[in-house]
């Protein structure tokens, strides 16, 4: 039996070598990727999460064991992931724009100012919603993956 070819779909921006009308004289490449993690990274070749200082950033958490009683939205647990999500922003120096909680998945938008506190906040603030919400602690994990995939990062355009 053959196997089965899979093909990556990714968001592509195409744009003139000699700039857009929006930042005239800004180089991009021919195909520059604008999201990563979500489905469409499973299996795919590892890369650096494509991060746009600039512009806003939308960052989407998914999980498939979110409901019931872990739920995201739940009074309780709402309350206690905009606290973490505040906090861990304040911490990491980066600005929150607007959280969304739908139940089984979280999106939050903000701007950063670099990539490395970045990377610590979606580090720090994916784990301690994941702990919370599941009960997980030293000595008593989940036992399976909280979260979907990887975030999902897609640059916010007008």
């Amino acid at each position: 039996m053959a196997k089965k070819k899979t093909v990556r779909k990714t968001k592509k921006v195409t744009a003139s070598p000699q700039g857009s009308a929006k930042a005239p004289g800004k180089k991009i490449s021919k195909t520059q990727m604008v999201a990563h993690g979500g489905k469409a990274n499973v299996g795919v070749r590892k890369a650096a999460r494509p991060l746009d200082l600039k512009k806003p950033i939308r960052v989407t958490l998914k999980s498939k064991w979110a409901k019931g009683k872990l739920a995201l939205n739940t009074t309780t647990n709402k309350k206690a992931i905009d606290e973490i999500i505040r906090e861990r922003a304040d911490q990491f120096g980066i600005s929150i724009q607007a959280i969304e909680n739908s139940g089984d998945s979280v999106k939050i938008t903000l701007i950063t100012k670099a990539r490395e506190p970045f990377q610590d906040y979606l580090r720090t603030m994916s784990a301690l919603i994941a702990r919370k919400v599941t009960g997980a602690r030293r000595g008593k994990p989940f036992g399976k993956r909280f979260w979907d995939h990887l975030a999902l990062t897609e640059s916010v355009t007008d």
